[in-house]
């Protein structure tokens, strides 16, 4: 049995594009300057963004099982601030749907790592901060391809399949293991969308495969 951890109330309202993406220079990963009408948007420092993300996500638990599940919900809130920005930068109406799937899958995933979070005592990471970044990453993909997005993505999300993988073999509570494989399946999701993405450039196939893939998730 866990033993509880006591954690003050955290109330924060959270809704859909509530939180602008930030805006500044070039610190900290942004462009330099809002491209023209015209010119080519500059890919953003992938190792500038995931240098700043290691260090975020650098969380601490009661259990070494207790930090990774912290860290997976603040990735989940993450994913969701971050996709719900990629839709108001969206280009067009197969953009906004695909935004819209990825966003609905961490939505998903982010009920179900809370709830366990709560039955177990398990301090939760704090979600303005999360959301607040995703959408600063968001803001740093404004006006680039979405396989620009998901060149950067495709090598991370690999990386957090392993992670969550090795959440397998941290507890033999089947409680654990049942959220751990619940974990992998939903990066194993959105690997598949980078995957479809990157290799054969369908947007459409990229999103039937989410929608489908979304009601496994759900329930």
């Amino acid at each position: 049995m866990r033993e509880a951890v006591a954690v003050g109330n955290i109330r924060l309202i959270f809704k859909t594009f509530a939180v602008a993406p930030p805006r500044c220079g070039g610190k900290n990963g942004y462009l330099t300057r809002v491209p023209r009408e015209g010119e080519s948007v500059n890919k953003p420092d992938y190792a500038v963004i995931n240098a700043e993300l290691e260090r975020l996500f650098a969380l601490d638990g009661a259990t070494k099982f207790d930090a990774a599940v912290r860290s997976s919900a603040a990735g989940e809130i993450f994913g969701q601030a971050m996709f719900r920005g990629l839709y108001t930068f969206a280009k067009n109406r197969e953009e906004r749907r695909l935004w819209d799937a990825l966003a609905k899958i961490e939505t998903v995933t982010l009920e179900q790592v809370s709830a366990y979070m709560k039955k177990y005592g398990v301090p939760p990471p704090d979600r303005e901060i999360f959301a607040r970044e995703g959408y600063r990453v968001a803001a740093l993909f404004e006006g680039t391809s979405v396989d620009t997005y998901f060149e950067w993505l495709e090598p991370e999300v690999k990386k957090a399949v392993k992670g969550f993988a090795s959440m397998l073999d941290m507890s033999s509570n089947p409680n654990d293991r049942a959220l751990a494989g619940l974990l992998v399946k939903h990066e194993d999701v959105i690997a598949k969308c980078c995957e479809s993405i990157r290799r054969n450039g369908s947007i459409n196939d990229a999103c039937i495969a989410l929608e489908v893939d979304f009601t496994t998730i759900e329930h």
